[in-house]
Formats: structure tokens, C-alpha cells, sequence
């Protein structure tokens, strides 16, 4: 999580220097990785506990949402993701599942 975080790049090569740190504990202690990231990897462990737990911290009663119908379709060719798009009337950037921002400008 923490590579994911702070990218590969960045993990790896702290992580080396600093003979692969095995917990974040020790990440934290030894600053291997920029803070942002030593606070995410704890943030993403609550997240899941609230997420299998949600009577124990109060969250029972949240509805969850439908997830979003889709379908999968398979291919074994290259296709151009702007072409797939409109044969179902969405945008690239819905098939991503990206929203599309509005031009800067």
C-alpha cells in the first residue's frame, strides 16, 4: 500500500536504503517514506475495519449503494477505446470509469 502510495519508484528505492523496512512502524521511525503515505497505509487498515465492523463503530444503519450495472466483454484484439465507446453511446472516459471534467480555460 505504501509503494502504491508514494509510487514503486519511490518505495523501492527508500525501502532499499533502508534495508527493506518490514513494518510501518519503522517506516515512520525511520522516515523512509514522505508523510503523506506513512498516514495512508493506517487510514486504508481503519477503513477496512469500520468496512467489516460497522456495528462497532455506529455504521449499521448506513445504506449502501446499488453497485453500477455493467457488462463485461471480452475480446482478443486491439480496439480503439474511442470506437467501443460509441458503439455504446457512453464516452472513453466512462468506459475508463472516469468522470469528464471540463476543460481548464
Amino acid at each position: 500500500m505504501a509503494a502504491y502510495n508514494s509510487g514503486p519508484g519511490t518505495g523501492a528505492e527508500r525501502g532499499e536504503a533502508h534495508g527493506l523496512c518490514r513494518f510501518l512502524g519503522a517506516l515512520s521511525a525511520q522516515r523512509c517514506c514522505p508523510k503523506e503515505t506513512r498516514n495512508y497505509v493506517p487510514i486504508i487498515v481503519a477503513v477496512t475495519n469500520m468496512a467489516k465492523n460497522p456495528a462497532q463503530y455506529g455504521l449499521d444503519s448506513v445504506v449502501k449503494e446499488k453497485p453500477v450495472p455493467y457488462d463485461t466483454v471480452k475480446i482478443n484484439y486491439p480496439i480503439d477505446l474511442r470506437l467501443a465507446a460509441e458503439c455504446v453511446d457512453a464516452t472513453a472516459e466512462d468506459l475508463l470509469g472516469f468522470e469528464s471534467q471540463p476543460a481548464a480555460g
